[in-house]
Parts: C-alpha cells; structure tokens; sequence
C-alpha cells in the first residue's frame, strides 16, 4: 500500500489498489461485543476511487473486517457495482443498507456504532439503517483487515483514520463528522477502549495504546 497525503484536514490516508490490504494481527484488536457484552464503534473516512463491479462477496470492496481469510466474523464493505453498504457477521449479509452509496472521488465519514442491542450505521453523520444485533460478535480470529480481505476484496480508493471502539458507543444520534484527525480520546472516547487508530500518519502505524 502507498501512503498519500490529499492536503485535507483527514492528515494522511493510504491509498489502496488492486490486491493491495492492511493486515493487522492478533485476535483482540477486532474482538468486538453486542448485546450484553458491551457496545462498541466502527468508523473512517473512504475516498472511493470507483465502485466495485461484482454482485458477490468476494468482488466486493472492503473498509475493515475481523476474520482468518476464509470467513470473516464481520465485517464492514462497499459492495456490488450499485455501491450500497453492507455489514456482514459470520460471512453472511447482516444489515443491508441498498440506499446508502458513499459518493465517489469524495470524502465520506463512516461509523458502526452497537448500542445495546441495536446496531446502526452512519454516512457523514446521518443515520442510515440499523438493526437488532443478536447473539455476539467476538471470537479468536486471525487478524483485522483494513482495505481488504484475501483474496479478492481489495478496496480502491483512500481510507483514513480508521479507528475501533470496544465497550463504547460514540455516537448514539445524527453528528456532525470531525475532519480533525481521531485521537484516543476525541468525540469522548476513553484511551483504553480505542484498539486500533491508524492511516492517519506519514507512515503506517497504530495509535492505539492497546
């Protein structure tokens, strides 16, 4: 992957291309929980390049999944050539959201966020869809994706500031997105629940404390 700066208030991105991923390994990074368990938020920003052209999974572009390459537990894509959001559990569609299609050569901010049992999803701060979350979303898989999960899901575009949340929820009505870089502890995020910050720097790191 190509590290680029846009000259924009989202810092630095990573450009993603054909085949190309981030991979993050060990199990607890994307570890999340619903329901009882605890709440948790999902959100970057995307800069789509072009809109995938395939009608199955495995043509679709992802933002950031959890799961071991043959299945991931969840995960978040743009998917299909009509562009619509779609969140995944277990290798199965979850929530569709056939109405949402990030715009192209624009920046746009999503966020997952669980709140008890219920999971919605926001584009730039609206509220798009949501969903009642059953059963639990942790596991002991491989690694986190971001921009792709093997072998064929590579997201084409930029992604920036991608940041997970466990035992919280950001965001529980419609906002107004920050263009100022994520930290561990802005929009009222608690440091030792954030367990990945990155694409935000010159070079690929993760500013979690986790």
């Amino acid at each position: 992957t190509n590290v680029s700066s846009l000259n924009n208030s989202n810092a630095y991105s990573i450009l993603f291309t054909a085949s190309s991923y981030l991979q993050l390994s060990g199990a607890a990074v994307g570890n999340l929980s619903s329901g009882s368990t605890g709440d948790y938020t999902v959100e970057a920003w995307v800069y789509l390049n072009s809109t995938p052209t395939g009608t199955a999974f495995n043509s679709c572009f992802t933002i950031v999944s959890y799961g071991n390459g043959g299945g991931g537990l969840w995960g978040l894509y743009a998917i299909t050539s009509s562009g619509y959001l779609v969140m995944t559990r277990d290798g199965a569609s979850y929530l569709n959201l056939t109405a949402t299609i990030p715009s192209l050569l624009k920046w746009s901010h999503i966020a997952v966020v669980n709140v008890g049992t219920t999971i919605t999803v926001y584009l730039n701060g609206s509220s798009v869809g949501s969903v009642s979350s059953t059963g639990t979303w942790t596991s002991s898989q491989t690694y986190t994706g971001v921009g792709g999960m093997p072998p064929s899901t590579s997201f084409l575009g930029y992604i920036s500031n991608v940041r997970l949340v466990k035992n919280q929820a950001l965001y529980t009505s419609n906002f107004t997105p920050s263009t100022s870089p994520f930290t561990t502890t802005s929009q009222g995020a608690t440091a030792s629940n954030v367990t990945l910050l990155t694409a935000q720097n010159t070079s690929i790191v993760d500013n979690s404390t986790n």
